[in-house]
């Protein structure tokens, strides 16, 4: 039982952490749609964003 339920706790951060590999692609790529437009203020906001989802994931990566 207890095997069980550390299997399904792995499971579902394997999930969250390629959702979130998801999300950092999106950002990434709407990041470099801003600097072809010419809005780095925006794009310079979203690297920060993309900076904390690569932090976030590797802590949950380290932490299972």
């Amino acid at each position: 039982m207890i095997k069980l339920i550390y299997m399904e706790k792995s499971y579902m951060r394997l999930q969250e952490i390629e959702r979130l590999k998801k999300d950092r692609n999106k950002a990434t790529y709407y990041r470099e749609r801003l600097l072809k437009k010419g809005k780095s203020d925006k794009a310079f906001k979203m690297q920060k964003k993309i900076d904390y989802l690569d932090e976030y994931i590797d802590q949950l990566r380290y932490a299972s």
